[in-house]
């Protein structure tokens, strides 16, 4: 589960080009239940929404009768869920402020003008935050949809896992039954394209002409886009090994699991993740379903920040349909770390666990360790990591993809809360990013 590589600047250039069909506006998301309070700001208009408790009813009591005793308050929350919804408030808004966090990871600026959270603290409501406004103007919605990108390999990667512990997927099997002219196809397995050790090459930038930029409005295949590649691709190194893929891997893994599966790749997720799990605004996008109230952003483009909504996305969310079409909000990811956290999605055991993740740690941009890679799970973990017998336990386990015009962090921290975070630029570094994340989530553990 590697993070995008050498094409991400090549078609995060043109390539996701924006989501014509998924432009800002359209009406605001419903605000999901169980969510006591939503906090949504503006520049100027910051606006609390929340229920007030009523008056109690009046009471006589008799002279005789001992006072009452005081109410008890040893179960109640230091913090209260506004008071939580306010500090939360003021991170993002700090985050998103003119030189407050570089927005310029690919040598452009193109800052955010939107940043959401939202908070899951085991007994208490959650608490969804929203600040600034959508490219449009209009006031940013705390649980409205928006492009997660790269999780979408984590949701391919979920029904993979089920389908191989109900049997009907062999991880042993070579890849040659699915596509015959991939290199190395009779010794690959499954299991290798899932441990991306497979030792392909990456297809960047060498098939003429360009799948996405050509043209727009192309809708893809998965199985034309496998097989494109696989014209593409050779064998870099012996089958087993972990080499630069791209996302050719997950490509072929989203066509095994729909071949095998018997479905469509997004019927399957809809079925077997989000109808299962109750995600109702999860979904893969293709360039035509788009859902009201996405939010689109800025992203760096042959040097200059532009919209993502101002382009076709058609042939870019069709080619990366297995990689990079996936939306959701900020509800439906707390949801998902909810079920991958009790595993109940799975028939064998694939929660969060020591032996669960790489023994050496991914590095960021100034070398120090940032994540560990999940085995046979459909997640990673979030350094910083601790070394415990049996192997390796990171401070939190879930994903920070970054796609064109979004970057979103949904993590599940040892404390058992929950923190997503989402903002509509895809230019900022991860380090800065993980940085609001992780203030978000200390705000929330000193109020739990």
């Amino acid at each position: 589960m590697h993070g995008t590589t050498s094409r991400v600047l090549t078609i995060l250039t043109a390539a996701a080009l924006g989501l014509t069909a998924c432009g800002d506006g359209g009406d605001p998301a419903a605000d999901a239940g169980g969510v006591t309070t939503v906090t949504t700001i503006t520049d100027t208009d910051p606006q609390v929404t929340t229920s007030p408790p009523s008056d109690p009813p009046a009471t006589t009591t008799p002279a005789t009768d001992p006072p009452a005793p005081p109410p008890t308050t040893a179960d109640e929350p230091d913090v209260s869920d506004d008071e939580l919804a306010a500090q939360v408030e003021a991170v993002l808004a700090n985050a998103i402020a003119p030189g407050s966090i570089p927005w310029n990871s690919s040598g452009v600026d193109a800052p955010a003008t939107a940043a959401v959270a939202a908070v899951r603290i085991p007994g208490r409501d959650d608490v969804l935050v929203a600040v600034g406004h959508n490219l449009d103007g209009a006031p940013a919605e705390a649980d409205a949809p928006f492009a997660v990108g790269d999780l979408t390999t984590n949701l391919v990667r979920t029904v993979a896992f089920q389908l191989i512990d109900e049997g009907v997927l062999d991880p042993t099997l070579t890849v040659d039954q699915w596509v015959p002219t991939l290199p190395n196809g009779d010794r690959v397995t499954v299991q290798m394209v899932i441990d991306n050790e497979t030792g392909w090459s990456d297809s960047d930038g060498l098939i003429e002409p360009d799948p996405v930029l050509s043209d727009f409005g192309r809708a893809w295949t998965l199985r034309e886009g496998v097989e494109l590649r696989a014209t593409a691709i050779t064998a870099l190194a012996e089958p087993g090994t972990s080499t630069n893929d791209g996302r050719t891997n997950e490509a072929v893994l989203g066509l095994v699991v729909e071949e095998v599966g018997g479905q469509p790749l997004a019927e399957l997720i809809r079925d077997r993740v989000a109808g299962a799990a109750g995600l109702d605004d999860t979904d893969l996008l293709n360039g035509s379903n788009g859902p009201a109230g996405f939010r689109a952003g800025v992203f760096d483009f042959n040097g200059a920040p532009a919209e993502a909504s101002a382009f076709d996305g058609t042939s870019y969310l069709t080619w990366e349909q297995a990689t990079a079409s996936a939306v959701s909000t900020p509800t439906d990811l707390l949801g998902l770390l909810d079920v991958w956290a009790t595993g109940e999605l799975f028939t064998t055991d694939r929660t969060s666990a020591p032996q669960r993740y790489a023994p050496e740690p991914s590095l960021d941009d100034e070398g120090k360790p940032l994540a560990v890679v999940g085995i046979d799970v459909p997640f990673n973990g979030l350094c910083p990591c601790t070394e415990v017998d049996g192997g390796t336990e990171p401070n939190a386990f879930g994903r920070a993809p970054v796609t064109i015009g979004s970057s979103t962090s949904l993590l599940r921290y040892a404390d058992g809360i929950s923190v997503v975070v989402n903002v509509n630029s895809s230019e900022a570094f991860t380090s800065d990013f993980l940085a609001v994340t992780s203030e978000v989530h200390d705000l929330a553990a000193a109020a739990s």
